[in-house]
């Protein structure tokens, strides 16, 4: 098994494992798994594939919803975060960038649940109910997606040098394990 085929099954189970088990609300690793993704993965379909199936053998077990569209198109946003700003993660752009995906999730979806819920109605008050509502899943989207791209990045920046493989990305020319 190569290291990249490795870090996939790894990272997919990392974000099935965090939405499954009990957590505080969006408290989970799926943002920071898009990003790690983005980071190194190769080819860069990878860094799509990787959450979004995730995303998607969650849903199976825990619902299909009419949202899937919107969340669906924020992970993948996140993935884009990833391969663009992430190519040689820096502290400083790895915790931006997972404020940035907290936030974009956070508008992408919530802008879902009012387009397709009937929660609220479908002008500017509901609009903004919408949004104050879904505050304390901000919340623990932005403690999620900071504590776990920590994890995420530290953890392979010390694997990295400790075992002196490339940091950039996860081709598939990376040692087997």
């Amino acid at each position: 098994m190569t290291t990249r085929t490795f870090t996939v099954f790894t990272l997919i189970i990392i974000a099935v494992f965090s939405r499954l088990i009990p957590h505080p609300w969006n408290l989970t690793a799926i943002g920071s798994v898009a990003l790690f993704a983005g980071a190194f993965l190769k080819p860069r379909s990878l860094a799509f594939v990787v959450p979004l199936c995730a995303f998607l053998i969650t849903d199976l077990i825990l619902g299909v919803h009419n949202t899937m569209l919107f969340t669906y198109a924020a992970v993948a946003i996140c993935s884009f975060l990833g391969i663009r700003y992430l190519q040689k993660p820096r502290v400083v752009t790895v915790l931006g960038m997972s404020l940035a995906s907290s936030l974009i999730f956070y508008a992408i979806s919530n802008f879902g649940v009012w387009v397709m819920g009937d929660l609220y109605p479908l002008n500017t008050l509901g609009f903004v109910n919408c949004f104050v509502m879904a505050l304390p899943f901000l919340q623990g989207q932005v403690l999620g997606d900071l504590l776990h791209s920590t994890l995420l990045f530290g953890s392979y920046a010390v694997i990295a040098k400790k075992f002196q493989f490339p940091s950039q990305s996860l081709s598939e020319s990376t040692s087997d394990c």
